[in-house]
């Protein structure tokens, strides 16, 4: 199922907002939202008509967005709409995050007293975006999405920084794109959007009842859950 069943209305960037941004955030919603099938060309000439910029900006977005592997260039071909991750990707993809992130939570476990009210702020923030979307009749808008994602992905942020190990943090940082293109298969934003956010409070739980192993269980549980809604286009 589509994201979004309806057509994506093109705006101007602002002539005082950075255009490579605008144009990246731009180009990243339609990605996300399944407005490219993969294989679909990304011609600049054509995406700078649309968005009535310049084709630098559109170059420049389009080499930003090569790095996050939603985007992929061929020698005499261009630019293009990469595929999604396959079954086997994103198996591999969450195995990683479950031993960087359990090690990180292992170690903030320390600093539970500082990280717990982050963690609770944190969560009501996505609660606010996930009630947000919930009370969204039809489609969703990409704003909408973005700032679900944002929102969910601000919570395991909130862990890492207080692990206080820098290489653990950045290592994550460096799957976040990659967890854009998990974001490809996901069929609705609002049944992720719940459970996401039951399997998160179960981890501000286990730190308020000062429990390490109920943490690393249930932030292990979690990050499996985001695997099988995935592997369903959940």
């Amino acid at each position: 199922m589509d994201l979004f069943a309806k057509e994506l209305p093109t705006r101007k960037p602002g002539k005082r907002s950075a255009l490579r941004d605008d144009v990246y955030v731009q180009i990243l919603d339609r990605l996300l939202g399944g407005m490219y099938s993969p294989g679909d060309p990304l011609t600049i000439d054509q995406l700078a008509r649309e968005f009535e910029v310049s084709q630098t900006p559109i170059r420049e977005a389009l080499v930003e967005l090569e790095k996050t592997g939603l985007v992929e260039r061929a020698a005499r071909r261009g630019y293009r709409a990469a595929a999604p991750l396959t079954s086997k990707q994103m198996e591999d993809l969450v195995e990683v995050r479950i031993l960087l992130e359990t090690a990180a939570a292992r170690k903030a476990f320390e600093c539970r007293e500082l990280l717990v009210p982050e963690l609770r702020e944190a969560l009501q923030k996505q609660q606010a975006a996930v009630s947000f979307l919930e009370a969204s009749e039809g489609p969703f808008e990409l704003s909408q999405l973005r700032s679900y994602f944002e929102a969910d992905w601000t919570f395991h942020e909130v862990i890492l920084r207080h692990s206080g190990n820098p290489y653990l943090r950045s290592s994550v940082d460096a799957l976040s794109f990659q967890v854009h293109r998990m974001r490809q298969t996901l069929g609705t934003g609002s049944s992720d959007g719940p459970d996401a956010l039951r399997e998160h409070a179960e981890i501000v739980r286990a730190y308020q009842e000062k429990d390490e192993g109920a943490v690393v269980e249930a932030l292990s549980a979690h990050l499996g859950k985001v695997l099988e809604r995935s592997l369903s286009g959940r």
